[in-house]
């Protein structure tokens, strides 16, 4: 799991911008190797890399869980699993999902009505 975030204002504005434009990427089955911001040469990255480069990328960040879903659900809610509920594959026979009262980024932007989008 590769997960890097990107916050920046651009440097030329009509008005002032109180708040920043950030975009969080979560990609699943994928290492390391596998963007060249981490040191990665098979397959070319250079948008990601730059992205990266002007923004945050992480160097020492850790899955707390094995699955894609615990890991999406960790990340999204700033909770474990324990906590938010995901325990597990949200697919399948497993039919996991966080508990209800669970607040996640999405969430949390829908009441403070920001804007913002999801994918995947």
């Amino acid at each position: 799991m590769s997960l890097f975030a990107f916050v920046g204002i651009p440097q030329v504005l009509a008005k002032p911008v109180n708040k920043p434009n950030i975009i969080i990427y979560v990609t699943d089955d994928q290492g390391l190797e596998t963007l060249g911001i981490y040191g990665g040469k098979d397959v070319p990255t250079p948008h990601l890399d730059s992205f990266a480069k002007q923004g945050v990328y992480f160097t020492h960040a850790f899955a707390s869980a094995s699955s894609c879903a615990v890991s999406r659900a960790n990340i999204l809610s700033g909770q474990h699993g324990h906590v938010n509920g995901m325990y597990g594959h949200a697919h399948g026979k497993h039919h996991f999902s966080s508990f209800d009262n669970t607040l996640s980024l999405p969430n949390r932007f829908d009441a403070r009505r920001l804007p913002h989008c999801t994918s995947g």
